[in-house]
C-alpha cells in the first residue's frame, strides 16, 4: 500500500526507507495511514529532491517536519496578529506576466511613486 501511494505520486522508495516508514505506520489504523502518507508526500514534493528515488535520509528529514507541523487541536485562534514590517509584499512584472517579491526597504509612510505602482499593478492584474 505504501509503495502504490508513492508511485501514484511519481515517487519510488528505497528498500531501507520503505521498511523505516513500515516500522513507523505499523501501530496506525489505515485511515491514520493514509493520513500521514498524503502529509510526508506533500512535504517531499516540497523538498527539491534530486531525483524521483526517496531515500531513508530525505524519508527522515520529512517525517521529523510532518511531526513538527503537528499542533495540538484545541488551540484555535479567532485573530492571528501580524507584523506589517515581516509580511511579504509582492509586486506584478507584467513582461513575465507573474508576481515577484519586492525587495526594496520597507517603511511605514508610503513613497510619492506607490500609488502609481498600486495602480499599474491593479491594472496589469485585471
Amino acid at each position: 500500500k505504501i509503495g502504490k501511494t508513492f508511485k501514484l505520486h511519481g515517487l519510488t522508495l528505497r528498500s531501507e526507507s520503505s521498511t523505516y516508514l513500515q516500522s513507523l505506520l505499523r501501530e496506525s489504523d489505515s485511515s491514520e495511514v493514509n493520513e500521514a502518507l498524503s502529509r510526508i508526500i506533500d512535504v517531499l514534493s516540497n523538498l527539491n529532491l534530486p531525483s524521483p528515488v526517496v531515500d531513508k535520509t530525505s524519508l527522515e528529514s520529512a517525517v521529523s517536519e510532518c511531526n513538527d507541523d503537528v499542533q495540538p487541536e484545541t488551540s484555535d485562534k479567532i485573530f492571528n496578529v501580524i507584523d506589517v514590517f515581516d509580511a511579504p509584499r509582492y509586486k506584478y512584472n507584467y513582461e513575465r506576466k507573474k508576481m515577484l517579491l519586492d525587495t526594496s526597504p520597507k517603511s511605514l509612510f508610503g513613497r510619492a511613486t506607490d500609488k502609481t505602482r498600486l495602480i499599474k499593478d491593479r491594472y496589469w492584474l485585471t
